[in-house]
């Protein structure tokens, strides 16, 4: 992409008052209303992890949610027993609710945000 390009659409979601997603991480326009919308449903505590899955730490939703900024390394938002995964997809700009669909319907009509339920199956072998 040329300089020109960038400008346009960096002046065109200024003008319009839109978001440009980023590479890794889920959007402050989403993280918040999501961990308040888990809390809503009965959650207190969530794992967050790395990009790459080798680090983890517990943390309060409570001060997560309400927190001005929420550590960069903090990529993927889950339950102890795998109840619940939200993550970004790295290289597609696009964020994930993984569950249940009862469980995500609840989480989406508690954070009030809007999305679309997709069947994914992938199988991975390995050596």
């Amino acid at each position: 992409m040329d300089e020109a390009t960038v400008v346009t659409i960096e002046q065109v979601c200024k003008e319009q008052g839109l978001w440009q997603p980023g590479e890794g991480r889920l959007p402050d326009i989403l993280i918040y209303p999501l961990l308040k919308g888990i809390q809503k449903v009965g959650h207190d505590w969530i794992w967050c992890g790395d990009e790459f899955g080798t680090e983890r730490k517990l943390e309060s939703i409570s001060e997560l949610a309400n927190s001005s900024n929420i550590s960069d390394d903090y990529t993927n938002f889950f339950m102890h027993h795998n109840e619940l995964l939200v993550t970004t997809y790295w290289d597609s700009h696009y964020s994930m609710l993984c569950s249940t669909k009862e469980t995500s319907e609840a989480v989406r009509a508690s954070s009030h945000l809007e999305g679309f339920y997709s069947m994914m199956k992938r199988i991975f072998i390995g050596v």
